[in-house]
């Protein structure tokens, strides 16, 4: 099962790139009910960063799940520096519990036009700031995002995992 959180978009692209490469529906995390929790062995869940960890949904979606095989993907504003990346999957990962993480895929996505839009009045206020600078050009960099390339990366990731769907541990 597919299910995702998404704010601004981003993460439901990906979730729709998956529903039509896996043929199953997704669903936002909100509507997900205990019987599909408990019938479900699998699922793909898609989230987005927030200050560095996945959304609240997503959160409470997690403490649900005990048991099960998950693929992790989201979404973020920031463009993968690496080491940022690698923090917010630690996280994530963190809240896992007695579940069986087999995937994670994170990519950049758009940042909504009014964040960008106050970032460039700051950047205005600010013309020397230039972390300010730096984030600015990173979230109108990230207007394409994600892009062609991030869901043939996200796809990619799916179908290398795939074999484990259901395999019992070893």
């Amino acid at each position: 099962m597919i299910v995702y959180a998404s704010k601004s978009g981003n993460t439901k692209q990906l979730a729709d790139a998956l529903e039509k490469e896996m043929l199953v529906r997704s669903i936002p995390t909100a509507e997900i009910s205990e019987e599909e929790i408990a019938s479900c062995l699998s699922f793909l869940i898609g989230y987005w960063v927030n200050q560095g960890n996945c959304d609240e949904e997503t959160k409470k979606l997690l403490t649900k799940l005990h048991g099960k095989q998950i693929f992790l993907f989201g979404t973020l504003g920031a463009k993968d520096s690496g080491n940022y990346y690698d923090a917010v999957k630690q996280r994530v990962e963190a809240l896992l519990g007695d579940n069986e993480l087999i995937g994670h895929y994170l990519c950049q996505g758009k940042i909504r036009p009014e964040v960008i839009e106050r970032y460039r009045v700051m950047a205005k206020q600010k013309p020397d700031d230039e972390h300010l600078q730096m984030q600015l050009e990173n979230y109108e960099a990230g207007i394409t995002h994600p892009d062609q390339n991030d869901i043939q990366l996200l796809l990619e990731a799916y179908r290398c995992m795939k074999s484990k769907l259901h395999a019992p541990k070893r």
